[in-house]
């Protein structure tokens, strides 16, 4: 729906657009005040972009009528339409390659040949000095390749042989890059889901022709080596995966590199889930500081809590403390305001967790009341760890699994994984706690729980669970 369209459209924009967009609206359309007062109060008041329609408008009105409902939709339908136009009138007269491509097919298609020749050949050799840092790159250079080619043919401008060639060469390259990357897609998808498609083997990553040099392509290598490691799953690919990323990291976009680093997570997220040892954590954490170095985890500045939740938890578990203590310290400006006090309290705390210091993430958490779904699970989450740890009454931990059960059943729909994973932990802990089950059955549970979250910690509080079966005794963890 319109309305929603500029809503969803407007809260991506950063305040330099916000701004720049303001002036486009008083310049091209001050005569609509309705539609300037709608802008301006979504533009002042946070969170006005997040409601609904019915919500903004008792917001703006403090009415909920039917035609005041109709008026407003208009407005924002019109406010989307001309933040349509204002996008992408930025976008046509950016410089970019793209802006340059549709002046290109202006100059073509008003048969200006002596300029669209100057232009063209310009792009051209501007193409051929760009480094191919993305996917995007690619297909710029092979699009400006072709449409320069055949712009010229079609003006009775022969191409040098050179030209053609590198023509050729550009479609090529833009093929293997193509291939590589649904390659590595589908043999994903096809290790998740099996199927007897075609499509989904590891067949689409194969190059028939000559492959592109290394030195000079290294995106592609890159795909290359990733497609040789999801299809072999061996620890030796890995490694000399993870040596090419850190060699080349600095000539891929962060946004691909973010693509690559997935698939990398993806691996060594599930040799944690077999053995998770601190060789495996570290691994990950590894893969954590190369994302940090060259920026993929920021967004417009902007370092999402979750993120430095999981970079935090990854390098306690990987027994890098003070690591993770500096880096709390360092990002904490960058984390979204709203949220920072309360992320910190739980980084601060999963850090405290692995060190066994369970009594001040006892202190720092049991009393905060957290709005934020993900940093609820977490610090509850936590919590229960350190009530187990420091033998709290178990009237009191069963009190807290049942409050928290009854916010996972109510929020089941929202972060779906983490609210599973994280429903099915309390179910088996509370097993552990009350004592009355077969250690055979808890083991089972265990074992055969797909999404489950703690699942080592609950191992290891298995292993002592016969000699706990009458009184549970207390029995800290402590970092060694």
């Amino acid at each position: 729906m319109p309305n929603l369209s500029f809503l969803t459209l407007f809260r991506t924009l950063d305040s330099n657009e916000t701004r720049a967009f303001r002036r486009y609206l008083k310049r091209m359309h001050s005569n609509n005040t309705v539609a300037l007062e709608v802008f301006e109060f979504i533009r002042k008041h946070p969170g006005a972009a997040n409601l609904e329609v019915p919500a903004l408008c008792h917001k703006l009105y403090r009415n909920r009528s039917a035609a005041t409902r109709k008026n407003l939709l208009n407005t924002l339908s019109d406010l989307y339409q001309w933040l349509k136009t204002f996008l992408l009138h930025t976008k046509a007269t950016d410089k970019s390659p793209e802006s340059r491509l549709l002046w290109l097919s202006v100059l073509k298609q008003k048969k200006l040949h002596t300029e669209f020749s100057k232009n063209a050949r310009a792009l051209v050799q501007e193409a051929n000095a760009a480094p191919r840092k993305s996917m995007l790159d690619y297909l710029q250079s092979m699009t400006v390749h072709h449409y320069a080619f055949y712009g010229l043919s079609q003006m009775q401008e022969l191409p040098e042989p050179a030209a053609v060639q590198k023509n050729l060469q550009e479609l090529e390259y833009y093929n293997q890059a193509v291939r590589l990357r649904l390659g590595c897609l589908s043999m994903h998808f096809h290790k998740m889901q099996p199927t007897d498609s075609g499509i989904w083997s590891p067949a689409l990553a194969r190059i028939t022709g000559t492959p592109a040099p290394a030195h000079d392509q290294p995106l592609l290598q890159l795909y290359r080596l990733l497609a040789k490691l999801i299809e072999s799953d061996n620890a030796d690919d890995f490694i000399r995966m993870e040596a090419a990323l850190a060699a080349h990291a600095a000539q891929i976009d962060p946004a691909e590199l973010d693509e690559i680093l997935l698939y990398l997570f993806n691996y060594a997220s599930a040799k944690v889930r077999v053995g998770e040892s601190p060789e495996d954590w570290k691994r990950i954490h590894q893969l954590n500081l190369l994302a940090i170095k060259h920026g993929v985890f920021l967004q417009k500045g902007v370092l999402p809590g979750a993120q430095l939740l999981n970079i935090v938890n990854a390098a306690s578990r990987a027994r890098e403390f003070s690591w993770a203590e500096n880096f709390i310290q360092k990002f904490r400006s960058r984390l979204p305001a709203d949220s920072r006090k309360h992320t910190v309290l739980v980084a601060k705390a999963i850090v405290n967790n692995e060190t066994g210091n369970f009594s001040a993430v006892v202190k720092s958490l049991e009393n905060v009341d957290m709005k934020d779904i993900h940093l609820y699970i977490r610090s509850k989450a936590l919590l229960l760890l350190s009530y187990f740890e420091l033998g709290i009454d178990t009237e009191k931990i069963f009190d807290l699994c049942a409050n928290f059960e009854l916010y996972l059943r109510r929020h089941r729909n929202e972060l779906q994984k983490a609210v599973q994973g994280t429903h099915n932990f309390v179910r088996i802990y509370k097993m552990l706690v009350g004592q009355r089950a077969a250690k055979a059955k808890i083991r089972v549970q265990i074992d055969q729980t797909e999404l489950l979250y703690f699942r080592s910690w609950l191992n290891e509080k298995l292993q002592h669970y016969e000699a706990k079966l009458a009184v549970r005794r207390k029995n800290p963890r402590t970092a060694s």
